[in-house]
């Protein structure tokens, strides 16, 4: 981009492109869009939640087998707050995650509330998560 650019519009940009990003994973994971969830992750990352820990290759393989055993979970996402700094970004939101559930042959839905935690990386202008936690 041109130097004239002020860095408040250019830091902006970068902003709009991880909520999205992060927004696109969440959404692909909820919709079973496991490649358009992978393309969200570069190779190295790192996932921690509840019951996985490792690559974001591998967090979709399990997503996905989640999804073929019934366990259709669905997230409700509070804003995005991101902090940009040169190419690398954080970003934090809160997050409810529905799960239903059979309880004494009563349906219902378990609801979790959690943190998300991103870590974002800028690589030759595309950005990607490289770490994805949950607490």
């Amino acid at each position: 981009m041109s130097a004239d650019v002020p860095k408040s519009i250019l830091d902006s940009a970068d902003i709009t492109a991880v909520s999205q990003l992060i927004l696109r994973e969440r959404e692909s994971r909820d919709l079973g869009r496991w490649q358009q969830m992978r393309d969200c992750f570069w190779p190295d990352s790192l996932i921690r939640v509840s019951w996985f820990q490792g690559n974001g290759a591998d967090f979709v393989s399990g997503s996905m087998n989640m999804g073929h055993r019934g366990l259709p979970a669905k997230h409700r996402l509070a804003p995005i707050l991101v902090t940009v700094s040169g190419s690398r970004a954080v970003a934090s939101l809160a997050a409810i995650i529905d799960l239903p559930v059979k309880l004494e042959g009563v349906e219902a839905t378990l609801w979790t509330h959690s943190r998300f935690l991103y870590r974002t990386e800028n690589r030759d202008g595309c950005w990607r998560i490289v770490g994805f936690d949950a607490v």
